[in-house]
């Protein structure tokens, strides 16, 4: 076994393994979101100001947060995914995202 697991005793992770083929759901939900607002953009604020200005941008000019009304939309996103799956009897489980940063911090605030 590799990565989490090879730290663990045999029996420990059968009764991990055990639990999770036993577990049911009614329902299982699968989406595919994009990252919401970059701080790049035409119309994007980070702060009081624009970060194509700042010392961020200088160090990293190909890999843009998220604007501050990117990160009120990523909230605005996790939560309503999170009624919906509640609604349908489900759950957020796994979150697969790129590394750029703006996809990080949006599945962060999906999940």
């Amino acid at each position: 076994s590799k990565g989490v697991f090879k730290n663990l005793s045999p029996g420990f992770r059968a009764g991990i393994v055990s639990r999770w083929q036993k577990r049911q759901q009614e329902t299982q939900l699968f989406g595919v979101v994009r990252h919401t607002e970059r701080a790049d953009g035409v119309y994007a604020f980070v702060g009081d100001g624009r970060w194509t200005m700042s010392d961020d941008y200088k160090q990293w000019p190909f890999d843009p947060p998220l604007s501050d009304a990117g990160l009120e939309h990523a909230r605005d996103i996790g939560e309503t995914m999170d009624h919906f799956a509640m609604d349908n009897k489900s759950a957020i489980h796994v979150v697969i995202t790129s590394p750029y940063f703006r996809c990080v911090q949006t599945a962060a605030l999906i999940s």
